[in-house]
């Protein structure tokens, strides 16, 4: 057994109690997606961010969900098979609790709006944005 594969081991116990005990308040990991790497982070409520902007956006979560960010790599197997499946075209919805909780009320409506667009068909900013009667919220 070599020195780093215990020491990795023993990294992934400590993330893994550190989550249980819940002395965390965002888990994330990254995920390899025909767009390129994705950060993928849930809170205890449910997933909260799926970005672009790899880890540049953990000072974002902190920001938003508490300071007790830690990368678990595992933690976030069901979201990550889910996009996988949606890649690969064997997927058109996805099944996964969210936590919209930090959401402004028209965010929260935004999202809600998002959900219901059907898979395949496109839509604007703007056009949902003036479906929820702020036109003007589409930047």
């Amino acid at each position: 057994m070599s020195a780093e594969s215990a020491l990795d081991r023993l990294d992934l116990r400590f993330r893994r109690l550190a989550s249980a005990a819940r002395l965390v308040d965002v888990t994330y990991d990254l995920a390899e997606s025909p767009l390129g790497v994705l950060l993928v982070a849930a809170t205890e409520r449910g997933l909260c961010r799926v970005s672009f902007q790899g880890e540049e956006a953990l000072d974002e979560l902190a920001s938003t969900f508490g300071r007790r960010v830690l990368r678990l790599p595992g933690g976030l197997d069901q979201a990550r098979r889910q996009l996988d499946e949606y890649f690969a075209g064997r997927r058109q919805a996805f099944h996964l609790a969210l936590d919209v909780a930090v959401r402004s009320s028209f965010q929260a409506r935004v999202l809600a709006a998002l959900a219901r667009v059907p898979y395949g068909e496109l839509t604007t900013y703007g056009r949902l944005a003036s479906s929820l009667g702020r036109p003007s919220a589409a930047r």
